[in-house]
């Protein structure tokens, strides 16, 4: 399922490469501060993720910034801090070293992954409305012109591309700032959803849909909004959003199973019973068998085709009777086959 877009970035990732060959650039610290020297405090940093030991990581980190506060080395280590004071549960240095580092380094490239660190953590904690916000944040950063934090939907102006290799380049850039979009978007709905805030998740599902049509996640983007809309009583739009799921071949199985059992449900319960049955009969072929959600809607299509069809109903009831459904599906089918083959033992029974 596409929750998996919810991993966070690694919390031990190293200093960049690209920032090593600064470090022989400084040879001593500001003359007013006393401080390691700066490759000592690389080495420990390493030393210390290595081992586990985030409070030394912490400190050495924080040893960087103050010692060495005009060196390129402090944009990473401040992400290192974040995430740091993100694993030891230390909200407040998280949120004072992320305003550091986007105070110091606007247009930094390690915003993005600071900001999905924090995201990700704000969720697990289930703080559902601080995960939104910063997803959004994320958003406004990825889609902004320069990368920096702008307003949401902000497009990057044409640009002409004079060399191959600036545009390959460029299309890299691209492809990763639309990766973080993607994944930004879909958890933002998801934040909001679970924060229950139905309408901000359904704009932000929306939102997803319109920009990724044809994303992996759709699927069940449409299925969490079809509940969303049926918690609001907006049943024919939460039954055409289910219809979507059902009628897409590249959904997931448990997808359309389960939107098929929900539709079915949601038609029985406004007594619309050949829509139901119509809908029901859609997950007959699908596999595997023994999908949870498919047998629960046999279980609601067998009853209904007992006076409709009552060979296929009994062709349900044998499957529902030797499947691996619930316990009490299983007793009412095995009840209800005894009786209707009882049944039909006594009509060709000669008289």
């Amino acid at each position: 399922m596409c929750g998996a877009l919810m991993a966070t970035v690694a919390l031990g990732s190293r200093i960049p490469l690209w920032l090593r060959s600064h470090v022989a650039a400084v040879s001593n610290p500001p003359a007013n501060v006393v401080a390691e020297p700066l490759d000592a405090l690389l080495r420990g940093v390493e030393a210390a993720a290595d081992s586990g030991a985030t409070g030394d990581v912490a400190a050495r980190c924080e040893a960087i910034v103050n010692g060495y506060p005009e060196h390129p080395v402090v944009e990473p280590a401040l992400l290192r801090l974040v995430q740091a004071r993100i694993r030891m549960a230390d909200e407040r240095g998280a949120r004072a070293a992320f305003q550091m580092l986007r105070a110091r380094f606007p247009h930094s490239r390690l915003l993005s992954e600071a900001l999905v660190d924090m995201a990700s953590w704000r969720y697990e904690q289930r703080d559902y409305h601080g995960a939104a916000n910063a997803y959004t944040d994320l958003v406004a950063l990825v889609t902004s012109a320069d990368g920096s934090a702008a307003g949401e939907d902000t497009a990057p102006p044409p640009v002409i591309w004079r060399s191959k290799s600036l545009w390959n380049e460029h299309k890299r850039a691209e492809r990763s700032r639309t990766e973080l979009e993607r994944l930004a978007r879909f958890n933002q709905a998801l934040s909001y959803e679970n924060a229950g805030d139905r309408d901000s998740a359904l704009r932000a599902f929306e939102r997803f849909l319109s920009r990724f049509p044809q994303d992996a996640c759709v699927p069940e983007a449409r299925f969490r909004m079809a509940g969303l809309l049926l918690e609001e009583e907006r049943s024919d739009e939460a039954l055409a959003a289910y219809r979507e799921v059902y009628e897409d071949p590249l959904a997931a199985v448990a997808f359309r199973c389960e939107s098929l059992y929900r539709a079915g449900r949601q038609y029985e319960a406004t007594r619309r019973f050949e829509e139901a049955i119509a809908t029901l009969r859609l997950v007959l072929p699908l596999q595997p068998a023994d999908n949870e959600f498919r047998l629960a809607s046999l279980g609601e299509l067998a009853p209904l085709l007992e006076s409709r069809d009552p060979a296929r109903a009994l062709a349900i009831y044998r499957e529902l009777a030797l499947s691996n459904a619930a316990p009490s599906v299983r007793a009412v089918a095995a009840q209800r086959l005894a009786t209707l083959e009882g049944t039909a033992s006594v009509a060709a029974a000669p008289h």
